[in-house]
């Protein structure tokens, strides 16, 4: 084999070997790094997404209490006064506070009264009877 042979075949060695520490080398730091910054992304939209989830559970309880100390409320769920239904519960009422449904119980955990309305579909729906029973787990106070 002449020595020109030789030194192509050495080079071409040479390189390939160069070649492939350097790809894996550099596949490992850019791997590493990728996912260093998909876990920071992906924890950082998690965080979004629960601050937002807090913001409106904030804003819901702001609105249980305001009805809840409401003295017109106070009235309607001792005597379920029908004036009350007509003034204050109708759907444009629940798209104003931006809530599907409102449940009135008493200090009995009577269910007094409930509105249900899916704003997409534009039509009322009724909720399931063990999702009232869950709600009487669930002891707010205000």
């Amino acid at each position: 084999m002449k020595i020109r042979t030789k030194s192509i075949i050495m080079i071409c060695a040479g390189f390939s070997i160069l070649s492939l520490i350097l790809t894996v080398t550099l596949h490992s730091i850019i791997t590493k790094s990728y996912s260093d910054l998909e876990i920071k992304i992906s924890s950082e939209h998690v965080e979004r997404v629960l601050n937002q989830i807090d913001q409106e559970l904030s804003n819901l309880e702001a609105t249980a209490y305001d009805w809840s100390i409401w003295d017109d409320t106070f009235y309607f769920v001792q005597n379920k006064n029908e004036e009350y239904i007509q003034r204050n519960l109708q759907y444009e009422s629940l798209e104003e506070i931006a809530v599907n449904f409102m449940v009135f119980y008493n200090n009995t955990d009577v269910l007094i009264y409930n509105i249900t309305y899916d704003f997409e579909q534009e039509k009322e729906v009724c909720l399931p009877n063990n999702f009232f029973h869950m709600l009487l787990t669930i002891k707010i106070t205000y």
